[in-house]
């Protein structure tokens, strides 16, 4: 699984847009740095009197400075100055040995020829690229070629076209922090972890650290599914700054894409997590940087989720703190093992009082086998609006009702049908289905129609039998 966050203390952000020029933009980059010096990943050239770092990211490096910087970014530091190398390079002086003998033995640079370093060379572009590609796994030579290392860095996300032949310009410590910081979300050659995994596993990186990392990018040729309205709802905070506009997701393979498409000039962040509500258990936290003037977020997501949890919360928020619920019920992405469609079998088993419902009539029920539980379909006639809400309930208690998960369908007139998920540990608590028909509160009054009650697992019950209850 591919975690992107683990605890809530410190809070690091990021801008994530993609500049033309070679260069990464002064305010990204002082965000980036600001970033890794909390992480402790980036020192600066000195401090101001109220000892706050100067970082000159103006300012060119040199090739001794850049792998400085690039084993500050490892969190290698003390590791190198604690270690005895052996080095071909007659150039390198004594305060310089460790970085560079680090880097040399650790495969992450190469001389400027076979016995000398050149290390007062003011760095480029391809060649910092290349440090960071070699600390994630990658072989120049094999996976990229250090003369176009932007290439490959472009296609891990890295780098967005900035910095290749055409663009390249002047190099400096703002692009350093800018290449180091989306560093940190690519993932390490042949696995799944993240930069920032692994430093976190390390211990370079604290373990109360929340880092938020870019976007996922959705396969091309990926169909994505828009998932109805009445497949989620939005409880809680409701931003004034945030306008949904539609929710999709799309199967591949073990994982799960989910785009959402807004509104919002001033959204910095995204807060996923999985959870079971109703028995207060949550799953991973993950955040996101929103793309500044993008009107679309997109995250893939471990498939397994779904097979655990019952719902999907996905909030936005200006400040990294307060976020809304947007809560999905996972059995509305009508997700399957095998990702084709779900088969929908009628179902029977039901007690019909819609008779009592105006405008209203209860045709049937059926179930479909999805992912983590079943998926209900009530199919009926309706000709006004007004909601519909369902409970797991369980029945034949002798003090009430136990009721369980709920989920609220606000109908419109000429809708036809309205899902219920119902996850598979629910059935060792709750024995039936129970639906409401009420007339569409606008006026806050919820007024009460009638009812359906929907058996599911165990054995039928009469009609005789509930009428006595």
């Amino acid at each position: 699984m591919k975690k992107r966050v683990l605890c809530l203390i410190l809070t690091l952000v990021m801008i994530f847009a993609l500049v033309p020029s070679a260069a990464a933009a002064s305010d990204e980059a002082a965000e980036a740095a600001e970033a890794l010096y909390e992480l402790g990943l980036f020192k600066g050239t000195g401090t101001n009197s109220d000892g706050t770092p100067i970082f000159d990211l103006d300012k060119t490096p040199t090739r001794n400075q850049a792998i400085i910087m690039l084993v500050r970014l490892l969190g290698k530091e003390e590791e190198a100055k604690a270690g005895t190398w052996d080095i071909p390079f007659t150039d390198v002086s004594d305060s310089m040995k460790p970085y560079i003998g680090y880097a040399y033995t650790n495969g992450l640079t190469n001389g400027y020829t076979a016995t000398t370093y050149n290390g007062g060379a003011p760095a480029k572009a391809n060649q910092y690229i290349t440090f960071v590609l070699r600390a994630l796994g990658y072989e120049s030579g094999k996976d990229f070629e250090v003369s176009t290392a932007w290439e490959l860095s472009d296609k891990l996300g890295i780098t967005a076209g900035q910095y290749n032949s055409a663009n390249a310009g002047r190099f400096v410590r703002n692009d350093v922090a800018y290449i180091s910081w989306s560093a940190l979300s690519a993932t390490v050659c042949g696995t799944e972890q993240l930069l920032a995994e692994k430093l976190q596993a390390e211990g370079a990186i604290s373990q109360d650290a929340r880092v938020l990392y870019r976007q996922d990018a959705a396969p091309a040729g990926l169909t994505f599914r828009t998932i109805p309205k009445t497949g989620y709802g939005c409880w809680g905070y409701v931003p004034s700054y945030f306008k949904l506009k539609s929710m999709e997701y799309a199967p591949d393979g073990e994982y799960v894409y989910f785009r959402m498409h807004y509104d919002s000039a001033t959204v910095q962040e995204f807060f996923v997590m999985p959870a079971n509500w109703e028995r207060g258990e949550l799953g991973e936290m993950v955040l996101y940087a929103a793309e500044p003037g993008s009107s679309i977020f997109t995250c893939k997501l471990p498939k397994a989720w779904f097979r655990d949890y019952a719902n999907l919360s996905i909030g936005p928020s200006e400040d990294g703190n307060t976020a809304p619920d947007y809560v999905i019920e996972i059995g509305y992405l009508q997700l399957t093992e095998d990702d084709s469609a779900p088969v929908f079998l009628p179902y029977g088993d039901i007690i019909d009082d819609s008779y009592e419902v105006p405008n209203f009539k209860f045709r049937s029920v059926e179930r479909a086998r999805v992912l983590g539980g079943y998926l209900y379909r009530v199919n009926f006639t309706n000709t006004m609006n007004r909601d519909i809400q369902f409970w797991t309930v369980k029945e034949h208690q002798t003090e009430g009702w136990n009721t369980g998960l709920m989920h609220r369908v606000e109908l419109k007139s000429g809708d036809s049908s309205a899902f219920y998920f119902v996850p598979d540990y629910v059935s060792d608590a709750y024995d039936a289905v129970y639906a409401r028909v009420r007339d569409n509160p606008q006026n806050g009054s919820f007024q009460e129609h009638a009812y359906i009650d929907i058996y599911f697992h165990g054995l039928p019950v009469l009609k005789e039998d509930w009428d006595s209850q």
